[in-house]
């Protein structure tokens, strides 16, 4: 009976050991590494990764400020009612609200933040990143670098197609609308929000050499245009477009034609797959300060006029 417990006991050991290095060589040991230690994504995830900065300029842009904060959180009644919360501090403490920005006709109506953050924290991203990353190729396009969103992604990604023909029908709008066809494989452990380990969204956010997954292993599964899957891969292939058109990374890329043509008022970040790589994770891993997101959304309001420059057509 000790016999069969100990063997038990030791096939028991060795069943994990030998699985987690299937997947390190599989994938890669710094992947299945983070996979385990980070799994869910979160707003600090950014700490775990390198980072590239971008700057700002020495020009800052501040909205006017006149606060109705009772009328703001006026219009949060039905969710906090719904949550079965007592008040809007309870509701913001339950919900993980990190920052509330209320903006109208360019003046601040409110503006707090909580559960820890303030004014200079980091906000992460996550997939307004993919709206960053669009505008790049908007740029690119405005400065002559990329011909417009119908060009196939092999004019600029030529080695694609000698390992799959097939992505020569994936356009750069397929990217955009993510309408790619490319292979996406979502799933989780039964009963929870933990990826599998070959969940793609995982594999994307956490593998070291994304560019090498880009150019060498992520496959076609479905004809371009005709199926949406949203589909990180899609926003990784347009960054990977913006470095070959323009012959900078994207983090230098955006503090050029954006980050410092917005006087934006505090420098943000772009996490990197890994230092060797240096390949931004194109589709959540932008981090900035929530009054620079603010103003982002700005330029777009104003049609890509800032303050009488016309930053984007």
């Amino acid at each position: 009976m000790k016999k069969i417990l100990k063997y038990a006991i030791i096939i028991l050991v060795l069943i994990p050991i030998v699985f987690l290095t299937i997947l390190s060589i599989a994938y890669n040991p710094t992947y299945v590494y983070r996979l385990l230690v980070y799994n869910v994504g979160d707003v600090y995830d950014y700490k775990h990764f390198e980072k590239r900065v971008i700057e700002t300029n020495d020009s800052v842009y501040y909205f006017q400020k006149k606060l109705d904060e009772d009328y703001v959180e006026s219009l949060f009644v039905d969710q906090i009612n719904k949550s079965g919360c007592n008040s809007f501090d309870e509701w913001s403490e339950k919900s993980k609200t990190t920052a509330l920005i209320f903006i109208r006709q360019d003046t601040i109506l409110y503006e707090k933040y909580f559960n820890g953050f303030k004014k200079d924290s980091y906000f992460h991203s996550m997939s307004m990143a993919k709206s960053f990353i669009s505008t790049l190729i908007g740029f690119a396009i405005q400065d002559g670098l990329i011909s417009n969103i119908n060009d196939p992604i092999t004019k600029y990604i030529p080695e694609l197609k000698e390992r799959d023909i097939r992505f020569e029908k994936i356009t750069i709008k397929n990217l955009m609308m993510m309408q790619s066809g490319i292979k996406y494989y979502q799933g989780y452990f039964p009963g929870t929000l933990v990826h599998l380990p070959w969940h793609d969204e995982a594999i994307g956010y956490y593998h070291p050499n994304v560019r090498k997954l880009l150019l060498e292993v992520v496959e076609i599964g479905d004809e371009p245009g005709k199926i949406y899957q949203y589909n990180n891969y899609n926003t990784s292939y347009l960054g990977l477009i913006v470095e070959r058109a323009t012959n900078k990374n994207v983090s230098e890329y955006l503090e050029e034609k954006l980050w410092t043509q917005i006087d934006t008022e505090f420098d943000a970040l772009f996490c990197l797959d890994s230092k060797k790589s240096g390949f931004e994770l194109m589709p959540s891993m932008l981090v900035a300060r929530a009054i620079d997101y603010a103003k982002f959304g700005r330029l777009f309001l104003n049609n890509g006029n800032w303050n009488g420059k016309q930053v984007i057509s």
